[in-house]
């Protein structure tokens, strides 16, 4: 399967009070790495940010243990470190 998305590695940056009615407290950047323009997304909420700019490392990590997981391999320490890193990134927390 060919990446049709943005490639990452995505951040979450560029937070932004908004005083518009719909858009009460933040709003965040996600934003693609080094050679693309963006942003990605404009979201509401620090939360859902880091969740869209883990999106690129959930998929590759998944992927990753799909494919050994078909093969019938067992995950080594690198790619369940990979793993972890992606849900941490999703969460807003340091890997």
């Amino acid at each position: 399967m060919s990446t049709q998305h943005t490639p990452g590695p995505w951040t979450a940056g560029g937070v932004r009070s908004s005083e518009d009615a719909f858009l009460l407290g933040e709003e965040v950047w996600v934003t693609p790495g080094p050679g693309h323009s963006g942003p990605v997304a404009i979201v509401h909420g620090a939360a859902n940010a880091c969740l869209i700019a883990a999106a690129p490392d959930l998929l590759d990590a998944l992927e990753r243990l799909l494919h050994m997981a078909e093969e019938g391999s067992i995950p080594g320490p690198n790619t369940l470190n990979q793993a972890r890193a992606a849900v941490a990134k999703a969460k807003g927390e340091q890997p």
